[in-house]
C-alpha cells in the first residue's frame, strides 16, 4: 500500500522488488520527471533482473548458518532459529527440551585413523540424530564433537522423557569405525 501511495503523490521509488510468475525477480525503480516550473512531465521506470544477485544472497546466507561438513545448522544457525522456535513456544505455552550431545574418543580416532574416519564419524552422528529425531526437530553441530537438539511444542512431560530413551537407545551402541 505504501509503495502505490508514493507512486501517485509522485515520490521516487528505488528498488521495489517484484517477483514474476516464471520465478524471476525484477527490482525497478520509479522517478518522476518534473520540468520547468515544477510541472510533471511523466514518470521515468527502470527496470532490472536481480534473480541472480538474489539467488546469490540466499545461498550465502545459508551457508553461513550450516556446518559444512555435516550439513546441518551451525551454532549460528542454532541460535538464531533456536531463538525464534523458543519464541514461538513461549507465545505457546508450549515446553521445549534441549539436548546436548558430546561424543567421547575423537582425538584418538582423528590422531590414530586420520582427520577423514574423524569427519565419518561425526557425519555419521549427524545422520543418526537427524534419523532419531523429526524434521521439526532441531538438530546442530555447535562445532568440533559438539551437538544439539532442540525439541519444541511438547504437549505433556513424557513427550520429553520419550525423546531422551530415543536418543539414548540411537547412542548406546558404539559406531563402528572402518
Amino acid at each position: 500500500l505504501e509503495i502505490a501511495e508514493r507512486r501517485e503523490r509522485g515520490q521516487r521509488l528505488i528498488g521495489e522488488r517484484i517477483e514474476l510468475a516464471d520465478g524471476r525477480i525484477i527490482e525497478r525503480d520509479f522517478l518522476p520527471v518534473v520540468g520547468a516550473g515544477g510541472v510533471h512531465q511523466g514518470n521515468l521506470w527502470m527496470h532490472r533482473d536481480v534473480t541472480e544477485r538474489v539467488q546469490n544472497q540466499l545461498k550465502i546466507e545459508e551457508m553461513s548458518v550450516r556446518d559444512e561438513l555435516t550439513g546441518l545448522y551451525n551454532r549460528r544457525g542454532f541460535l538464531a532459529r533456536g531463538q525464534r522456535c523458543l519464541d514461538q513456544a513461549v507465545k505457546a505455552r508450549k515446553a521445549s527440551i534441549l539436548f546436548f550431545v558430546d561424543l567421547n574418543g575423537m582425538k584418538p580416532i582423528n590422531d590414530q585413523l586420520g582427520h577423514e574416519e574423524g569427519d565419518r564419524a561425526l557425519v555419521d552422528t549427524s545422520r543418526l540424530l537427524e534419523k532419531t529425531f523429526g524434521t521439526n526437530d532441531l538438530v546442530a553441530r555447535l562445532g568440533g564433537d559438539e551437538f544439539v537438539v532442540l525439541l519444541e511444542n511438547l504437549r505433556e512431560p513424557s513427550e520429553a522423557v520419550q525423546a531422551a530413551e530415543r536418543l539414548q537407545r540411537a547412542l548406546r551402541n558404539p559406531v563402528r569405525i572402518s
